[in-house]
């Protein structure tokens, strides 16, 4: 598969407008990685059918059984994530991660075929009495596949959107997406479970199904103002409360919602498999597509807020698709709170920047907002404080233009520069506020390939002309929208200076660039004599540093430290310094001068 994929990314990246290509080259990623997911997650959700259709043969109740193991199967899953996210990677690695999932499958299912065998089921016929399988043509249980998908779209919808909102003030770590995550299966969780407690008061379903829509419309709307208001006061409560309404009581209601639609089918089709089967996959489906639409086409066309008032106005109109087949004499509750719902979603649609109006406060305090930006990617945004500007990726700092951070860019560029006999192609991973590649046009290169993942940054990149030398209108320089580690390993381009910007390695996907696997990409990118340069946190932990610095010198022993040990210079090729070529650059007027004013 890796071999296909590489040989296909060039061809579409060759053909096609860079815009087009990364999409296209996604479709292809996403393409792969559902080939590989399709088989184990196919059998995983064969199996809530599967153990509902056997307990039923013992508890008649359909509704407390498919409530009870939904929530079981939920809070697995947020087991699963929670010791996954917090604990497992970070101690074990994503390998070995993976084969403890790969054997808490094996014991599960050598648990279920224990319990059968014991309660009689493995051998157990299905009762002849049952209806068979049949199509659903009623216009009431299509209604209720409908309303399951589109609430399906909108729940994972909600997820995406506030994992974008909330990554702008918790650190983007694997920690704060796994507290998202937990955070939403613990909501399914308890909805599904205190559904369970209370089917024996439900008498009207279809209307209860209606107001549990209206209570995500209600909640997610609440949610706007309530996150505008909470992330500026910094409390202690604040942020924990927060999560639990935003996350967690939506999806309590949206948890409670599949058993009891299932309750409902189940009046019709008395195949209990077919009844959670045909449910249970339509919200799937929908979760699968809103998980995609949302991320790649809502949050960059409509913005945040407009993609949760979007999303909470297809809960209402799921609530109404509902409330059309509750009895009449209740439908007057219903009505009323679409209503409110509906001049809510005008309210917030009248003030676009309500919701980011608040994070701004919280977020960046007194600095002004002069860019901001919403990508599939993440949320670029630029900001002044008296004469400096800062450039922030989802709220995390990413560059600013201050003499002390401008001096640690610059330096990075200019070492390798320095130490290379002849520096003719250099690539750099990562563009920030363009510094580092700014200082890697005061040297005569002939090109300066920059990979960036977010095309925001690029925009936000040009109000730093004055202290990035203007890159961005370099005629060398080469501006790639692309993942850095996915770039090195489609280019058939050698480099003679490969070197990553300034790039925290606690944030969410930068471990990448500090691998194993992503220094031996590098290394197969270089020219014979090129060098590799890469920054290091020396504000780590001591062991933490030593992990990135062993890592680093396990592909590079030849390496070099300077500046205290915050650049690591690799020369694959055997440590090489030429004092003299050093001196005589250093004689260069325009490059002298550039060096001895810190740039």
């Amino acid at each position: 598969m890796n071999q296909i994929y590489v040989t296909i990314s060039p061809l579409l990246e060759a053909t096609l407008a860079p815009s087009v290509a990364i999409y296209l080259l996604t479709l292809v990623r996403l393409f792969f990685s559902g080939l590989v997911l399709l088989l184990p997650t196919t059998l995983m959700g064969a199996t809530l059918p599967l153990v509902t259709e056997a307990l039923t043969r013992r508890v008649q109740n359909v509704t407390v059984n498919v409530s009870g193991l939904y929530a079981l199967n939920t809070f697995g899953a947020l087991i699963g994530a929670a010791f996954g996210g917090f604990y497992a990677i970070g101690h074990y690695g994503v390998f070995q991660t993976t084969l403890l999932s790969v054997g808490g499958n094996f014991l599960a299912g050598l648990g279920g075929w224990f319990i059968a065998s014991r309660l009689g089921l493995a051998n157990e016929p299905p009762p002849a009495a049952r209806a068979p399988v049949r199509p659903v043509r009623d216009p009431k249980y299509r209604a209720l596949l409908v309303g399951l998908f589109v609430s399906g779209f909108a729940a994972i919808g909600y997820e995406v959107v506030w994992t974008r909102v909330l990554s702008l003030f918790m650190d983007r770590t694997v920690f704060a997406y796994t507290t998202i995550l937990c955070s939403a299966l613990l909501g399914i969780a308890l909805g599904s479970w205190l559904l369970r407690a209370a089917s024996a008061w439900i008498r009207r379903p279809i209307l209860v199904l209606a107001l549990l829509e209206i209570g995500v419309v209600w909640i997610s709307l609440f949610s706007i103002g309530l996150i505008s208001q909470a992330i500026p006061s910094r409390t202690e409560w604040g942020i924990p409360l927060s999560l639990g309404i935003i996350l967690v009581i939506p999806n309590a209601l949206l948890g409670a919602t599949l058993p009891l639609a299932i309750r409902v089918y189940q009046e019709e089709f008395k195949h209990v498999a077919q009844s959670v089967g045909d449910l249970y996959s339509a919200n799937v489906l929908g979760g699968v597509l809103g998980s995609l639409i949302t991320g790649f086409v809502l949050l960059s066309t409509l913005g945040s807020q407009s993609t949760i008032i979007f999303l909470a106005a297809l809960n209402g109109l799921v609530a109404l698709l509902f409330f059309r087949y509750a009895e009449p004499s209740a439908r007057l509750v219903p009505a009323a709170s679409l209503g409110i719902s509906a001049l809510a979603i005008v309210f917030f649609f009248a003030q676009p920047y309500f919701l980011f109006s608040g994070i701004q406060r919280g977020v960046f305090g007194d600095e002004e907002i002069i860019f901001h930006e919403e990508h599939v990617e993440g949320i670029v945004t630029v900001t002044q404080k008296n004469i400096h500007q800062t450039i922030y990726l989802n709220g995390s700092h990413q560059s600013n233009d201050r003499p002390g951070m401008l001096d640690m860019h610059r330096g990075l560029a200019h070492l390798p520069l320095l130490l290379h006999p002849q520096p003719d192609d250099v690539l750099i991973v990562g563009l920030g506020g363009g510094s580092t590649a700014g200082a890697v046009t005061r040297h005569p290169v002939k090109n300066i390939r920059i990979v960036e993942l977010v095309p925001g940054m690029y925009r936000g990149a040009a109000f730093f002309a004055d202290s990035n030398y203007r890159v961005l209108w370099d005629p060398r320089a080469d501006l790639r929208l692309d993942d850095g580690r996915n770039h090195l390993l489609l280019t058939r381009d050698r480099f003679d200076v490969i070197e990553a910007d300034l790039i925290l390695p606690w944030h969410a996907g930068a471990n990448n660039l500090y691998s194993a696997e992503y220094y031996r990409l590098v290394g197969a990118r270089l020219k014979p004599g090129g060098i590799v340069a890469q920054w290091l946190d020396t504000g780590l932990a001591e062991n933490e540093y030593k992990l990135l610095l062993r890592t680093f010198f396990s592909v590079f022993p030849n390496t070099t430290l300077w500046r205290g040990g915050n650049y690591a210079i690799a020369m694959p090729d055997g440590i090489k310094i030429d004092e003299a070529l050093i001196r005589a650059r250093f004689s260069d007027s325009d490059l002298a001068g550039t060096l001895q004013a810190g740039g």
